[in-house]
């Protein structure tokens, strides 16, 4: 993975998870080796994995609706940022990403009110 050799890490990862198939580590690596190579299904399958063995962990979802996303699956790109959003109300780049959602199914208003929130995350403060 550090030297960027996605097709060389799909195959290895695979060999790791059928020897370890409850590892979350394995599919999260895998999930995002084939998130680089653009292969978005495969991406989605192994974050599915992932979402599955840890539920409660909100980058977890944040990486699957990614994959929804670039798959144009908005629907469920929606479903899986408002999920990270709900278990990490405070990440900033969770309401930027659902915007973007929202935007693929057309729904203007609510991508706008996601994309304040991120605006209000990472305002600046003022000084008083």
């Amino acid at each position: 993975l550090k030297r960027q050799l996605w097709e060389a890490a799909t195959h290895a990862l695979e060999r790791h998870i059928a020897l370890a198939p409850h590892e979350t580590r394995g599919y999260e690596a895998l999930g995002y080796a084939y998130f680089q190579l653009q292969d978005y299904p495969q991406a989605i399958a192994a974050y599915r994995k992932v979402v599955q063995q840890k539920p409660n962990v909100a980058t977890y979802h944040n990486s699957l609706a990614g994959a929804y996303l670039m798959s144009a699956a908005y629907p469920q790109a929606v479903e899986h940022y408002q999920i990270a959003i709900r278990l990490t109300p405070t990440e900033p780049r969770f309401y930027r990403n659902l915007a973007k959602a929202y935007e693929g199914i057309g729904a203007h208003a609510e991508a706008e009110n996601a994309y304040e929130a991120y605006k209000r995350l990472t305002a600046e403060p003022t000084g008083r």
